[in-house]
């Protein structure tokens, strides 16, 4: 490889490898960047250069390494000049500029502009690259139509810790073993050029996806180890994101080590070497950090290098039997798990053991498995598939026994109606050997793509649910741009799409992760389609909003009942509860239908019935125990005046029956009371009181008795002048009484 790009980093180069083993071959564009949109800091960028050689002049572009760079009139894509590079000698010679002023921190470079050409093959591949101190980066790439002007547009991450003042960003063609001046030293012409350092947003204050989404699945992210190696990246998958998926570290082609393997054939020849360097860094950062891990992928007809079928590793000679296959196969899964099991225990949670099986078929009937160009179909046989899983099930659970790892097949083009077919014949027998746990759906999609129907997104989920009954994970989503659509419309199928995701798990589907394949639209590999969630800049884009938004509070009334506990008959309490129910009455039905602890709201509000009416059951006891007091105290004073009363009675007819003694045992007399002199007419009251004797006193006039009456009571009327003898005679006893008459 040619020495400039020998350090190149796997911005471009491994993203090209991923786009050709996925199922989208057709794809010959890769945009690291999201061409057409406006960054939401983008007023605020410091324009690097900014020419459209509207001046007759280059600006600060010049030709590179022996190369013309020079302004024409010829055929400029707008205004009336342009730029041509011509005289070129090499596929590194090109038009070149001299970075300078550039901020300090993390900003993101970004390059857009348009290219031409018109001599030489149909389609050609033009770059910008990077180079300073004998270091290249790829900013951006294209390949182009010829006589075309095409935009290539793109940006790179540059970390606080990077000084690019100084170097150089230049365009040119693809390096390539044996290059020709037809094929790769064309003239070409550019216009239009715009180089900015953008500033990051500030992501401190996002909503966090993986806490929205905590009770329902993991939110996972394609996070590459050189992303891994940018501050600001970590921070964001560290706030965001419960999972993560190596990009392609952890496939065949970057575990396998080929030289060692060669060294010595007696102990590699079913043993191959691995070398796990290329992922070390991206456990360690998961483990530190408490993010779970999907193992990507342990058997793949793509990335994994052609040696490793044959005899020898010998790519010259034969390929290597079933028997010799099938131990290279087991011995690598085992080292594999072991390697990760022993040094990052239950780091990986997942393993996509077989991906990409089942080929593209639109015929009749369900798709067969892929063959042509799956070299474990020709060296094994049909049933690789079924020995991979069978030989990590007995791996894992050997080398993780405190912890199930969980068993993927991962697939494109899985919501076909044939190749979905193809996926559940193939995993069948799988299941039913027990050596399987989920379906992984790729889902790399665009927004116009049906979620009902033959080819439906959701048609397919419910199959994989009904037919299989396994888990399902969304293992790659990206969503990306048409012609026709919008920032906005992006944002509304992303919200479009989880919400019909939820309301599958609603309904009984096992899902259990959706991973983004990407951090933002130019760290994806399907360039120029802007699919992911936020822009190059890490602004947060509608469709950022659209995956909040599908889930809307559903996380938050989920933890407003979890702080319920034991309610108490406080208003505070009461208030707590009132704020839960208005909350879960908030959700849509699919949201309401995700509370999983929905039945501790509808207990907490019976106990808290219970508890008023417990309340209102003891304040009415206590009512009824103060009334029957009061009732009770009445009752005593009543009583304690009864007996007060009789006591007065019993004291008094005491002192009667005393007297009454007093009166038998003393001598008997009888005493007259009342007046002894009074006029003629008046009338006198007498009164006899009796000592010692009881009975009827009678009354009678002894002397003057003309006209003269005595009542029974002692009263005496018609009395004359003079004098008038009165007798009161009880018994044997009598007593006179005179009364003088005047």
């Amino acid at each position: 490889m040619d020495r400039k790009w020998k350090k190149m980093t796997t911005l471009l180069l491994t993203a090209a490898i991923t786009m050709t083993g996925t199922g989208f071959d057709q794809l010959t564009e890769l945009t690291l960047t999201a061409p057409g949109y406006v960054y939401a800091a983008e007023a605020q960028d410091p324009i690097l250069s900014e020419e459209d050689f509207e001046s007759g002049k280059l600006g600060e572009w010049s030709g590179k390494d022996g190369a013309t760079a020079s302004v024409i009139t010829e055929n400029p894509k707008s205004g009336n000049y342009c730029m041509k590079v011509s005289g070129r000698t090499g596929t590194y010679t090109g038009a070149k500029m001299q970075l300078a002023g550039l901020p300090d921190g993390d900003y993101l470079l970004s390059v857009s502009a348009y290219v031409k050409y018109t001599d030489g093959p149909d389609k050609k591949r033009f770059q910008l690259t990077l180079a300073k101190d004998g270091r290249y980066a790829g900013v951006c790439g294209k390949e182009i139509k010829k006589n075309e002007w095409t935009r290539i547009s793109g940006s790179m991450t540059v970390s606080a810790d990077q000084n690019y003042n100084g170097a150089i960003l230049y365009f040119e063609t693809p390096w390539t073993a044996n290059p020709t001046a037809e094929q790769d030293y064309m003239d070409f012409y550019v216009d239009d050029i715009r180089v900015s350092a953008d500033p990051f947003a500030d992501t401190t204050e996002y909503p966090s996806l993986k806490e929205l989404y905590k009770d329902q699945f993991y939110i996972g992210v394609a996070a590459p180890e050189y992303v891994l190696g940018i501050q600001r990246y970590r921070d964001l998958i560290k706030s965001q994101y419960s999972s993560m998926t190596m990009e392609n570290e952890m496939k065949p082609a970057y575990v396998l080590d080929e030289n060692t393997s060669k060294s010595n054939l007696s102990k590699y020849q079913d043993h191959a070497a691995l070398n796990f360097d290329s992922y070390k860094a991206g456990l360690e950062f998961a483990s530190a950090n408490g993010i779970k891990m999907r193992g990507h992928t342990l058997v793949w007809h793509s990335q994994t290098p052609d040696w490793f079928f044959y005899e020898n590793y010998d790519t010259s000679g034969k390929l290597a039997s079933r028997e010799r296959m099938l131990k290279r196969m087991e011995n690598y899964i085992k080292d594999i798990i072991e390697w990760t099991e022993t040094n990052y225990p239950g780091t990986i949670y997942a393993w996509d053991v077989a991906n990409e099986a089942v080929a593209d078929y639109f015929g009749p009937g369900a798709a067969p498995m892929r063959q042509e160009g799956s070299r474990w179909y020709q060296t094994i046989g049909e049933d690789f598939v079924q020995k991979a899983f069978e030989y990590a099930r007995k791996y894992t659970t050997q080398f993780a026994p405190d912890h199930k790892i969980k068993l993927f097949y991962n697939d494109y083009n899985e919501y076909f109606p044939q190749k979905k077919a193809g996926i559940v014949k193939l995993l069948k027998p799988i299941k039913e050997a027990g050596n399987i746990d989920g379906v992984g759906m790729q889902s790399h999609i665009d927004v116009d793509w049906p979620l009902e129907g033959d080819n439906g997104y959701m048609t397919a989920v419910r199959t994989y649910k009904e037919e299989l009954g396994l888990e399902i994970q969304v293992t790659e989503l990206d969503i990306g741009m048409t012609d026709k659509a919008t920032i906005a419309s992006q944002g509304e199928y992303y919200q479009k799409f989880m919400e019909a995701l939820l309301k599958e798990k609603a309904n009984g589907a096992d899902i259990t992760a959706v991973t983004f394949w990407g951090l933002s639209d130019n760290l994806t590999w399907r360039g120029g389609t802007d699919c992911l969630l936020m822009y190059g800049n890490l602004g947060k884009k509608p469709a950022f909003d659209g995956v909040i938004n599908a889930i809307g509070d559903t996380q938050d009334v989920i933890d407003q009942i979890r702080t319920l506990g034991n309610l108490k008959l406080t208003g505070e309490d009461q208030e707590k509860l009132a704020q839960a129910r208005e909350a879960y009455e908030g959700l849509n039905e699919v949201q309401k239908a995700l509370v999983s602890n929905y039945s501790e709201l509808e207990s907490a509000e019976r106990d808290y019935k219970d508890l008023e009416e417990n309340a209102r059951i003891e304040e009415k006891r206590k009512a009824e125990e103060a009334k029957k007091a009061e009732e009770a105290k009445k009752a005593e004073e009543a009583r304690k005046a009864e007996e007060a009363r009789k006591a007065e009675e019993a004291r008094k007819a005491e002192e009667a029956k005393k007297q009454s003694q007093s009166v038998k045992t003393a001598e008997p007399k009888i005493m007259i009371t009342g007046k002894k002199k009074v006029k003629v007419g008046k009338s006198i009251k007498l009164k006899a009181v009796c000592t010692g004797v009881t009975g009827k006193v009678k009354w009678s006039v002894s002397k003057g008795k003309k006209n003269i009456k005595i009542s029974k009571n002692g009263k005496v009327t018609g009395l004359k002048k003079g004098r008038a003898v009165i007798t009161a005679k009880i018994k044997n006893l009598k007593k006179k009484f005179v009364v003088v008459v005047k």
